[in-house]
C-alpha cells in the first residue's frame, strides 16, 4: 500500500503543526501496512517528495509535473497536514478516486481563508475552502470542539469532521519526570534560580500568543520569587526582549529562543508552572479580519502529562482542557480586571497540581496507532444501492416468532452483494444487538451497524467508521443540562415517565403531552443549550438530548455522502424513527406510521413482512 502526505514548508520547531507531522511520518514509516511512503511540501521555489522508505528526494517545479508523477503510482491515502494544497483537492479527487482523504487543520487556516484570488471577499473565499473541502475530502480533523464549531460555521459538513484532542509523547513525558530534579538542579546552577519559582512560556512570539500582557502583568508583581523562562522566536522576540532588559532584573528572566520539541518538553518539566497566554486577536485576510486564536494549545497537554500545572487565559478552545481534565490549574476569565492576583496565588503556593484522570486517549502512541492506523484502512466503496433499515419495528416486529424475525433477515442479508450494501440502524447498544441477533454478528464483514445506544456508534465490517474509542473524547453532559432538560419539561405540564442515561452523550427522556407541546419544548431547549455539539431532538414521546457527532442521521449522511458513493440509498424506518434520518433517503419506506406518510407500509403478519419484502427486493434492484 502507499500513503501520500502533503505539507506546507513547515517553518517552526516546536509549532502544533509541525510536531503533528513530525510524529505522523515517523510513525508511518516504521508501519508496516504501507510499501511506500511519499512526503510532499513545498519551498519557495520548488516542490519536494521525499520517499521516506528509500531515503530519495524528488524537486518537482510545477505542481502539474508532481501531478503526473504520482499518477503513475497506486495510491491508497492521502493525507494533508493542513490547507496548503487546497486549490489542487478538486484535480488529486478526480486522479485518485479511490484513495482515502485526509484533512487535519488546527482551526485558524480554513477562517482566514487564503486563496490564489485574494481579491475575493473573505466569505468567498472560506465558501471556496468548505466547497473544496465538503466535495473532495473524507474524513478531516479538528484539534477541538471549539474548532469543529468553526468549521461548520464557514459550511464543512458535520459529518465529516472527526474530534483529535492532544499529541504529547507519554513515554518521554515519564521520562522526563523522573529526572525533573537532575535537569531543575542543572537549570539552577546556570541561572541561579534557587528558590525561585519558574514559569514556563513556549510559544511562537506573536501577538496572539499575549506574550506582552504576560510581561506587565509580571511587572505588577510586589514579589521578586519568579523567573520567566521564554522559548521560542517570533516578530515580536526584539521587542519582548527589549521590554525585560529594561523592566526586569537579569536574573528573573531568560530567552532561550528556537529549541528542539524534545529540549521544549525538558524546560516545561522542570518549571513550575506553564503559561498559556494565548489572547483572541483580529488579523487580516485581504482587506477584512478575522479571528486568530489558540484553538488547542498543545503545550498545556504537554505540561499537563509532565504533572506541571497550568495557568492559562481563556482564548478559543483553551477552556475545553480544564473542562475534559480537572485539577490541571487555573483558567483565568476574559473579563478578570487583577490577573497578577492569581500569579501572586501561585507564588504563594495556593493552587498545584491535582489530575487523576488517565491521559492515554491523549497520547500519540494513542492517536497515531489506534485511531490513524485504522482511520486509514477506509476505503472508498462505489455501489448502486444501499438498504438502510431501522432494525426492530420495521423488519423485526414484535408480533412474529423470533424464528420468523431471523428468516427475514436472512432473507435481507442474502441480497448483500457488489451491487447492494446494507445498513442496519439501531437505538440499541451494540453487543446486545449482535448477542440478540447471531446472523448481524456472522455478517459484519459485509454490512453496516449505526448503533447509537451503546459504545459503537458506526461499525463498517471490521472497520470502525466514526471511532467508539473516540467518543468518551467529547465533553460528557453535565447533570446541569440533564436537570435542565427536566426542568423544561416540567414547567411545560410534560409527564416525565422514565429518564434513562444511555451513555455519556446520549440521554432519553420519555414523557406523555401535546405533540406541539413536545415540539414547543425541544425549540427552547435547542436555542438555550450554549454547547455547540449537543442537540435535542423527539419522536414518538421521547426528548433526546444528544451530542451532534454521534446521531445516526449524520452517521447515514457521512455513509452515503462520503463513503459509500451509492447511486441511491432506500431506507425503511418508523416513527420512532427520526424522519429526519430518513430525509438523507432518495426513496423512504416507513412502516406501521402512526400518523399517515407518504410510502407507508402496514405490516401486520407474516404474510404482509413477505409480501413487503418482495416489493423491496425489486426496488433495491430495479436500475436506476
Amino acid at each position: 500500500m502507499t500513503a501520500v502526505i502533503w505539507s506546507g514548508a513547515g517553518r517552526n520547531k516546536i509549532g502544533g503543526m509541525e510536531i503533528h507531522l513530525h510524529y505522523l511520518i515517523a510513525n508511518l514509516v516504521i508501519s508496516p501496512t504501507y510499501e511506500r511512503l511519499f512526503f510532499i511540501t513545498k519551498s519557495a521555489k520548488q516542490i519536494i517528495v521525499r520517499e521516506e522508505k528509500s531515503c530519495r528526494v524528488i524537486f518537482f517545479a510545477e505542481f502539474e509535473h508532481l501531478g503526473e508523477y504520482l499518477k503513475k503510482i497506486p495510491i491508497d491515502m492521502m493525507f494533508f497536514n493542513d490547507g496548503h494544497w487546497i486549490e489542487h483537492f478538486d484535480e488529486l479527487r478526480k486522479n485518485f478516486q479511490q484513495a482515502i482523504f485526509v484533512m487535519r487543520s488546527g482551526g485558524n487556516e480554513f477562517v482566514k481563508a487564503p486563496w490564489r484570488d485574494m481579491s475575493l471577499s473573505l466569505n468567498e473565499r472560506q465558501r471556496s475552502w468548505s466547497n473544496a473541502i465538503n466535495t473532495n475530502i473524507d474524513y478531516i480533523i479538528a484539534n477541538s470542539i471549539y474548532t469543529w464549531q468553526r468549521m461548520v460555521n464557514i459550511g464543512i459538513a458535520p459529518e465529516k469532521i472527526l474530534i483529535v484532542r492532544g499529541g504529547v509523547d507519554l513515554v518521554l513525558a515519564e521520562k522526563n519526570i523522573a529526572r525533573k530534579n537532575v535537569l531543575r538542579d542543572k537549570f539552577d546552577c546556570r541561572y541561579n534560580t534557587i528558590r525561585k519559582f519558574i514559569f514556563c512560556i513556549v510559544a511562537r512570539h506573536v501577538k496572539f500568543k499575549g506574550i506582552a500582557k504576560i510581561l506587565k502583568i509580571f511587572k505588577a508583581l510586589k514579589s521578586n520569587k519568579w523567573f520567566l523562562l521564554i522559548l521560542g522566536t517570533g516578530e515580536e522576540s526584539p521587542s519582548l526582549c527589549q521590554y525585560c532588559l529594561d523592566n526586569f532584573l537579569e536574573d528573573n528572566f531568560a530567552f532561550v529562543g528556537e529549541v528542539s520539541h524534545e529540549e521544549a518538553l525538558e524546560y516545561i518539566s522542570l518549571s513550575d508552572y506553564l503559561i498559556s497566554s494565548s489572547v483572541d486577536t483580529l488579523r487580516l485576510s485581504g482587506d477584512e479580519t478575522y479571528l486568530h486564536t489558540e484553538t488547542m494549545g498543545r503545550s498545556i497537554i504537554e505540561a499537563v502529562s509532565q504533572k506541571v500545572p497550568v495557568i492559562a487565559f481563556d482564548a478559543g478552545g483553551v477552556g475545553e482542557w480544564f473542562e475534559n481534565i480537572p485539577g490541571i490549574g487555573v483558567l483565568l476569565s476574559r473579563d478578570l480586571s487583577e490577573p497578577e492576583n492569581i500569579f501572586q496565588c501561585a507564588l504563594d503556593k495556593k493552587f498545584g497540581f491535582s489530575v487523576t484522570k488517565d491521559l492515554t486517549a491523549y497520547g500519540w502512541d494513542y492517536i497515531i496507532n489506534f485511531f490513524y492506523t485504522e482511520l486509514f484502512k477506509q476505503r472508498r466503496e462505489f455501489i448502486k444501492t444501499a438498504l438502510c433499515f431501522d432494525l426492530e419495528g420495521s423488519i423485526v416486529h414484535n408480533f412474529l416468532t423470533y424464528e420468523q424475525n431471523i428468516a427475514l433477515l436472512e432473507e435481507i442479508f442474502s441480497w448483500s452483494s457488489e451491487d447492494c450494501t446494507l445498513i442496519i440502524n439501531s437505538a440499541g447498544d451494540f453487543w446486545e444487538i449482535l448477542e440478540r441477533y447471531p446472523i448481524i454478528a456472522n455478517n459484519l464483514e459485509h454490512i453496516t451497524v449505526i448503533a447509537n445506544g451503546g459504545e459503537v456508534i458506526v461499525k463498517y465490517g471490521k472497520r470502525d467508521i466514526l471511532w467508539q474509542e473516540y467518543h468518551h473524547m467529547q465533553p460528557a453532559i453535565s447533570d446541569q443540562e440533564i436537570e435542565f432538560v427536566n426542568q423544561e419539561i416540567f414547567h411545560a405540564g410534560l409527564k416525565l415517565i422514565r429518564k434513562r442515561i444511555v451513555n455519556d452523550l446520549y440521554v432519553n427522556f420519555k414523557v406523555v403531552g401535546n405533540v406541539d407541546t413536545i415540539l414547543q419544548v425541544v425549540h427552547r431547549l435547542n436555542n438555550s443549550l450554549s454547547n455547540a455539539t449537543r442537540q435535542v431532538i423527539a419522536n414518538a414521546g421521547n426528548i433526546k438530548i444528544i451530542s451532534k457527532i454521534i446521531n445516526k442521521y449524520s452517521a447515514l449522511a457521512y455513509l452515503k455522502n462520503f463513503q459509500l458513493k451509492s447511486q441511491r440509498i432506500i431506507g425503511i424506518g418508523n416513527d420512532v424513527l427520526d424522519e429526519m434520518f430518513l430525509a438523507h433517503c432518495d426513496k423512504a419506506f416507513f412502516v406501521n406510521p402512526i400518523r399517515f406518510a407518504v410510502d407507508s407500509v402496514k405490516i401486520e403478519s407474516l404474510d404482509d413482512a413477505n409480501l413487503f419484502l418482495r416489493q423491496l427486493r425489486k426496488e433495491v434492484f430495479t436500475p436506476t
